[in-house]
């Protein structure tokens, strides 16, 4: 298969007046045309910096090393090569679509620039072609909608505009970050529903960040967790969910709620907090909070090791 997003040893530094925030310390992954991959973890975990940085949207007081190749092109700030694919081979959908479209521009006029920019449509080619991708992911008059302004659109109905216009160049990349956060219960479900088809209609790789594992696991064959910046677990969503290896990724599962428990019963939390990015972890950065935890665990950095079923994992405990 077609290797479409390699990721090698990614780290993420953000200057602040306490000292550098590591908030991505060596991040390794990849993904093939056609599979789709969850992030998940708490907020604060480094997930989205992650893809921030791969696509050259860090804040300013960001600085990004290591490696992001895009279908066999490095990207990691080479703003010429970032000019080229983003937009066009790889294309991103936040989680606030209201912030993300301008608020003075109608909506077919941000449409038909991507297709002019990357495609070299003429106005009359990219107003069809946006009509036909409003179509596609579920807008209703799609011809009307173009001629509206962001504000004219409901929560639900943005966000699809948003999806529209990451599917209009046919991009071999697409990352959603958190893109159904900001909607209620049932816009999550149907725009949840959309990602289902274009799944199985899209040659694309899709990355899906979220905190919300449940959510991923409905959508993505794989699954990495993340923690305090680095990777502690990556394996099928059928395997993480069966037999979740890291005492993190096992603790994120007790507190979601369940069909299943009674309704009496109090969710699990885990204790504690999150590190200090600013500190550096010589050990496991979850070694506070762990209830396996013993004393090497707090001097020794666990590597992610591969696990007997398939998957990997990154605790000292699982090695011994």
């Amino acid at each position: 298969m077609t290797e479409i997003l390699e990721i090698s040893d990614l780290r993420v530094d953000f200057a602040t007046p306490e000292g550098p925030v590591r908030a991505v310390r060596g991040v390794d992954l990849d993904l093939n045309a056609g599979q789709t991959l969850g992030i998940v973890g708490e907020s604060g975990c480094g997930k989205s910096q992650v893809f921030l940085a791969a696509f050259g949207l860090l804040a300013g007081n960001g600085r990004a090393a290591g490696s992001v190749r895009i279908a066999g092109r490095e990207v990691l700030d080479r703003p010429a090569e970032l000019a080229a694919l983003r937009g066009d081979r790889m294309a991103m959908i936040f989680q606030d679509p209201m912030t993300a479209l301008n608020p003075y521009l109608r909506i077919g006029r941000q449409l038909a620039e991507v297709l002019e920019v990357h495609r070299g449509c003429d106005r009359r080619e990219a107003r069809r072609r946006a009509v036909e991708v409003l179509q596609n992911v579920g807008l209703a008059e799609a011809e009307r909608r173009l001629d509206m302004y962001p504000h004219e659109f409901s929560g639900g109905m943005r966000q699809r505009v948003m999806i529209a216009m990451a599917l209009l160049t046919e991009p071999a990349l697409i990352v959603a970050d958190e893109p159904t956060t900001a909607l209620d219960v049932t816009i999550q479900a149907q725009i949840l529903e959309l990602f289902h088809e274009l799944r199985g209609r899209a040659d694309s790789a899709i990355v899906l960040i979220s905190h919300d594992l449940g959510v991923v696991a409905g959508l993505c064959q794989r699954i990495a967790v993340m923690y305090a910046g680095r990777i502690v677990e990556t394996a099928t969503a059928v395997q993480l969910l069966d037999r979740p290896a890291h005492p993190y990724t096992q603790a994120l599962l007790a507190a979601m709620p369940r069909l299943d428990r009674p309704v009496e019963q109090a969710l699990a939390t885990i204790a504690g907090q999150p590190p200090d990015l600013v500190a550096e972890l010589p050990g496991c950065a979850f070694a506070a909070r762990c209830h396996l935890a013993e004393p090497a665990c707090s001097t020794q950095r666990p590597a992610l090791r591969s696990l007997p079923g398939g998957g990997k994992a990154a605790c000292l405990m699982l090695a011994s």
